[in-house]
Formats: C-alpha cells, sequence, structure tokens
C-alpha cells in the first residue's frame, strides 16, 4: 500500500514545531494579557453638567492610583446632554466597592467636576466577586467540554481497541486541541500588545469555544477514517501483508482534501465576517481564524502521527 508522502513518519517534525510554537504562544499571551471590565471590578457614571471633562480621565486616574488602587483605565464620552464615565480598577474585595463609590462621587463634588450630587444620574458598579464568578463560568465551561470530548471518544473507538487504545487517541487529541487553543491565544496576545484596546472578554472565550469543536470535529474525522481501515484491514494486518504505519498514512490522505476543503470554505466566511462585521465580530472571526488554520495543522500532521508513536507501532 504506497502513499505519496510519509507523514506518519515524520512525527518528530511536526511535534517539534507544535511544541516550540506553543510555548511561544503561551508566553505571548500570558506576557500581554489583560481582562476586560467583564471578569474586573468596573463602575460607570452617567453625569449630568459636566465640567472639565478633558482633564477628568487624568484627574481620577491620579487620584485613585495615590489611594492604592491599580491597573486604571478611565473613558469619557459624551453621550446627548451628559458624559458617560467608565473606569476599570482592581478592587481587591466587595466591601471595598462602597467605599470605592463614596471615593469617586467625593472626588467629582469635591474637585468640582458637578456642582451637586444630583448631577451624577447613576452610577452602576460591578463588584469584584461578579467577575470571580465569570472567570469560574469560563473555565467550568472549557474543562466540561474536554471531559465529554474524552468520554465520547472511550466510546466511539472502543471497535479499535486491538490496535491502539481509544484513552491514548483521546490524549492525542486533548494536546491537539491545546496546540489550537494556545496558537489563537499566542496571536490574540500578540494583538493586545500591537493594540490597548484589545482585552480578554467572553468574545475571545466564545471563540476559544468554537476553536475546541471545530478542532475536534476534524481530528475525529481523521481517527474515524483509520478506525475504518484498521478493521477493512485487519485479515492483512494480521498476516502481516501491510504496516499500521501504512494504514495510518493512507487514512490521513483519505481525509485530506476534505479537511483542506473544509477549512478553506470556514475561512473564507471568517474573513466576509471580518470585513463587514461590528468591532466585536471582527475580534470573534480573527480568533477562530487563526484557531481554524491551527486545527488544520494539528488534525493532519500532529494527530495521527502522534498517536501511532505512541502506540509504540513505530
Amino acid at each position: 500500500m504506497k502513499t505519496a508522502w510519509d507523514i506518519v513518519g515524520k512525527w518528530p517534525l511536526w511535534v517539534w514545531i507544535a511544541l516550540t510554537w506553543m510555548v511561544a504562544a503561551l508566553f505571548l499571551f500570558f506576557n500581554n494579557m489583560r481582562l476586560s471590565i467583564e471578569f474586573t471590578g468596573w463602575a460607570q457614571a452617567k453625569i449630568a453638567n459636566l465640567s472639565g471633562a478633558d482633564r477628568l480621565s487624568e484627574d481620577l486616574k491620579s487620584y485613585l492610583s495615590s489611594q492604592g488602587y491599580e491597573d486604571i483605565q478611565i473613558g469619557v464620552a459624551k453621550e446627548g446632554a451628559y458624559h458617560t464615565v467608565l473606569i476599570k480598577a482592581a478592587i481587591p474585595k466587595d466591601q471595598d466597592a462602597i467605599q470605592f463609590s463614596d471615593m469617586v462621587k467625593g472626588f467629582l463634588l469635591s474637585h468640582g467636576y458637578v456642582k451637586n450630587v444630583d448631577d451624577i444620574l447613576s452610577f452602576s458598579l460591578v463588584w469584584p466577586s461578579i467577575g470571580d464568578y465569570m472567570k469560574k463560568s469560563a473555565v467550568k465551561a472549557i474543562i466540561w467540554a474536554l471531559i465529554l470530548i474524552v468520554v465520547y471518544m472511550l466510546f466511539a473507538f472502543a471497535s479499535i481497541r486491538e490496535h491502539i487504545s481509544p484513552l491514548l487517541l483521546a490524549l492525542v487529541t486533548l494536546f491537539t486541541l491545546l496546540f489550537d487553543v494556545s496558537s489563537a491565544a499566542g496571536f490574540y496576545g500578540l494583538w493586545e500588545a500591537i493594540n490597548p484596546t484589545i482585552q480578554v472578554n467572553s468574545i475571545f472565550i466564545i471563540g476559544v469555544l468554537i476553536i475546541m469543536g471545530y478542532s475536534i470535529n476534524d481530528t475525529i474525522i481523521i481517527f474515524d477514517r483509520i478506525r475504518e481501515n484498521l478493521i477493512l484491514e485487519d485479515s492483512k494486518l494480521k498476516k502481516g501483508k501491510i504496516t499500521e504505519k501504512e494504514v495510518f498514512n493512507k487514512s490521513l490522505w483519505q481525509t485530506m482534501r476534505r479537511s483542506i476543503g473544509t477549512s478553506l470554505s470556514t475561512l473564507l466566511a471568517l474573513f466576509a465576517l471580518f470585513l463587514f462585521g461590528t468591532e466585536i465580530l471582527k475580534i470573534f472571526a480573527v480568533v477562530v481564524w487563526v484557531g481554524v488554520i491551527a486545527g488544520t495543522y494539528s488534525s493532519i500532521f500532529v494527530a495521527a502521527p502522534l498517536a501511532y508513536f505512541l502506540s509504540g507501532k513505530k
């Protein structure tokens, strides 16, 4: 059984490329990560008759810094007859949130930005515990997705246990998912370093979950073709007429056109979304775009070759 090119036999090259990029990508992400206001304490005030709007941002930031607050970002925007002031700050405890609110209101009054408290039309505050809840929820969603993936693969590939362990296939799939997600995260971290307005938000988390679903679909289709060919060629394998390496390579080439074609069509749709979508949709499109490219690479060049090597068939 001849194939055009021995992809499986070159597994060390593909895996080292994946490992090197994955480490670099994780470094880029965590070194430049900025959480959005969805995951941190923040306040928003709507103010009528605001004086000195052009200097409020710097003055308030300096004042809050002198009071011990860190990672402060302040934005002031005029909306019709009033101004909206958005304040992001690291509020350590829920008990400090009320104090923070009183501190901001007192600053606005004492420094003449408003004449009386009635000019502060509303003051909304997201407490730190809410941000912690959202972070924990995002982590739980990803962990449960990984657990369900493993459970599914243990049942789906039980029929080829004689040739390769379903648990091994599940672990290889998790590794490729980590590579795909870290690739998107690394690009996102680089984007954060270039553009200070880009932050880790719920759209990024949704993009990560989409990447996981897309990537595992491609990987499982390749593994499923390997399963079919191992069953079809079982008698020849037992007689030694062909090797499992040949079966793995044949399966990859049979699914190659389908994997690349599906990825290209997905990338075209994401490109249209990036061109004509809103700012949030652009962020989503870029995250998933990188994940799809990484997923195509890992499904073809990492998943099957690594599974073959770890199964001890080399």
